[in-house]
């Protein structure tokens, strides 16, 4: 097998898995830029579930973090969404 099939064999595995992990549960997990203390929310049914849930998290944040004087944001948090694959 050459290499550049065994490279598109690679990318299409990945991909079928990706779509395959949309559909577990997923929980997003919250941590403190400052102090490094994490959390968690969920398990979601999808990650399309655990997405949305993250996106009202920085809606209900954006404009309290907004600073007025530079016109940006500075997010004191890091938010991820991750599946939960079965054992």
């Amino acid at each position: 097998m050459s290499a550049g099939t065994a490279s598109l064999l690679l990318q299409r595995a990945t991909l079928e898995a990706e779509v395959d992990a949309a559909a577990w549960p997923h929980i997003v997990i919250t941590r403190d830029s400052t102090t490094g203390f994490v959390t968690y929310t969920g398990p979601f049914a999808t990650g399309l579930e655990a997405l949305t849930s993250a996106h009202h998290v920085l809606a209900e944040h954006r404009e309290a973090l907004h600073d007025v004087d530079d016109g940006r944001t500075t997010w004191p948090f890091t938010l991820t969404v991750a599946p939960l694959f079965p054992r």
